[in-house]
C-alpha cells in the first residue's frame, strides 16, 4: 500500500513537519519534511549565503564584511609604546581575516605593563626553566632617578650606592652610568621599593631571556644562530671604566667600536625589542643564591672559569640554548667556587652578565659565583624584573 502525505504537509505551518505515518500494521515510516527550502541563493564557491559566513579566532566572532582590532601580543610589548603599537584592525570577507596572522589576540590589556622605575620590554614565559608567566625586565641596567648627594667612582665611573644619600629612587634609563657597589641584598630591596609584583631580576628569567636573544640571528655576528659569536657587550677595557647610554642608536656607543664588531651593546629579543647590557658592562645581581659550596661548585673539583659544556648537563637550565656553545661563540663562561665565599660564609649569591674588563668571561650566559650576598664591587650593578 502507498501513502501519499503530499496533500497532508502542505497546509502545515512548521517548516520541518516530524511526520509519522501509523497503520493497523504499526509504524509505517518516520520522515521530517522539509519545505519552502531555498537552494538557489549561495555564497562564492557555492557556499552558503554570504550573510552567513562570519569569522572566528580564539574565541571572538567578527561577521562578515566587520572589523576588529587584534594584537601581536595580550599585553604592551614595552611599557612605553602601549597596545596601539601592536595592534591590526582585520576586517572579514567571506569567511577570512584579511591582515597578518601573527596578530592573533583579541584584547590587549596596557594595565599589564609596568607604570614604575622607567623602561621594560616583554620577555615571554619559559616553562622548561621554570618561568610560568610572561614577564617584563629593565631595558637598561639600573640607574638613580636623582645622582644629587651620590658619589660616582672617579676610576670606573658607576654610580656608588653604598653609603649613598639622598634620593634612592631607581629607574631602567639609558642615563647615567648604573648603580655599583651595591650588595645583592640591597638590590632585593631596592627593586621590591619600586611596588607590588616588582622583584631582583631571577637567573631563570635571565637565563630566558638571554634564550631569546641566542635564537635571533640578529645576535650573531655572522647572521646565523649558533655560527660565530654573539654580541657580548662593552667587555674588552677600552675604555677601562663603565658606560652610559648617551645615543640609544648607536649599539656601539662608547666603545669605540662599530660594524660587526662583538662589542655591540644591545641585544634583540623575540618581540623585536632592544635590551642594553645583557652582556660586558658591569656584571649584574641575581635574587638567586647556593647555600654550601657544594652547590657553588657545580660538580668541580676546585674553584676556576670553565666553559659551559665542562659542566654537567644537570645544570642545562642555567646554560644556553645549544649546550655545545663555548665563550668562542661570545656566552660567556661560569666561575664556580668551592671555597668559602668572599668575604666569608657558604652563601654564594648569583651574578650574571660579565664585566667591561673581563673579555671572553663575558657574556649573555656568564656565571660568576664567588661572591656573598653582603659582597660590594664597582663592577657589579643590577636589574629588575616585573610580573604583573
Amino acid at each position: 500500500m502507498e501513502i501519499n502525505i503530499t496533500d497532508c504537509i502542505s497546509n502545515l505551518n512548521v517548516s520541518t513537519p516530524d511526520v509519522v505515518v501509523i497503520t493497523d500494521k504499526g509504524l509505517i515510516e518516520k520522515k521530517i519534511y522539509v519545505k519552502h527550502v531555498n537552494i538557489t541563493e549561495t555564497g562564492s564557491g557555492g557556499l552558503p549565503p554570504v550573510d552567513d559566513l562570519s569569522c572566528s579566532l580564539n574565541g571572538t566572532t567578527i561577521d562578515n564584511g566587520s572589523s576588529h582590532t587584534f594584537y601581536l601580543y595580550d599585553k604592551p610589548y614595552n611599557n612605553l609604546a602601549g597596545c596601539s603599537a601592536i595592534s591590526q584592525i582585520r576586517t572579514c570577507n567571506d569567511g577570512t581575516l584579511d591582515g597578518t596572522d601573527n596578530y592573533s589576540y583579541s584584547t590587549c590589556n596596557d594595565s599589564l605593563a609596568p607604570t614604575q622605575g622607567g623602561e621594560w620590554v616583554l620577555v615571554f614565559a619559559n616553562e622548561d626553566l621554570g618561568v610560568n608567566n610572561d614577564f617584563y625586565v629593565m631595558k637598561y641596567e639600573a640607574k638613580f632617578v636623582n645622582t644629587a648627594s651620590k658619589t660616582q667612582n672617579t676610576t670606573y665611573k658607576g654610580w656608588q650606592y653604598n653609603n649613598a644619600g639622598g634620593d634612592l629612587s631607581i629607574r631602567s634609563h639609558p642615563m647615567p652610568e648604573p648603580i655599583t657597589h651595591i650588595t645583592q641584598t640591597q638590590a632585593i630591596a631596592l627593586c621590591a621599593s619600586l611596588g607590588i609584583g616588582y622583584k631582583l631580576i631571577t637567573r631563570a628569567e635571565w637565563v630566558t631571556s638571554a634564550r631569546e636573544a641566542e635564537n635571533s640571528t640578529y645576535n650573531w655576528d655572522s647572521g646565523t644562530i649558533y655560527s660565530g659569536s654573539m654580541y657580548r657587550g662593552h667587555s674588552d677595557s677600552s675604555p677601562n671604566y663603565i658606560l652610559s647610554v648617551s645615543d640609544t642608536n648607536d649599539g656601539y656607543i662608547g666603545t669605540g667600536n662599530s660594524g660587526t664588531s662583538i662589542e655591540r651593546r644591545t641585544l634583540k629579543l623575540y618581540n623585536g625589542e632592544i635590551i642594553w647590557d645583557l652582556s660586558g658592562n658591569v656584571y649584574e645581581w641575581n635574587s638567586d643564591v647556593y647555600n654550601t659550596n657544594v652547590e657553588s661548585s657545580l660538580g668541580q673539583s676546585t674553584s676556576n672559569w670553565y666553559e659551559w659544556t665542562s659542566i654537567s648537563s644537570s645544570y642545562n637550565h642555567l646554560k644556553p640554548f645549544n649546550a655545545s656553545l663555548t665563550s668562542s661563540n661570545g656566552i660567556g663562561k661560569v666561575s664556580v667556587d668551592v671555597d668559602v665565599a668572599d668575604p666569608s660564609g657558604t652563601i654564594h649569591a648569583f651574578l650574571s652578565g660579565g664585566a667591561w674588563g673581563y673579555d671572553a668571561l663575558s657574556g649573555s650566559f656568564a656565571l660568576y659565583l664567588a661572591f656573598a650576598p653582603s659582597r660590594l664591587s664597582y663592577g657589579v650593578g643590577f636589574r629588575c624584573s616585573y610580573d604583573p
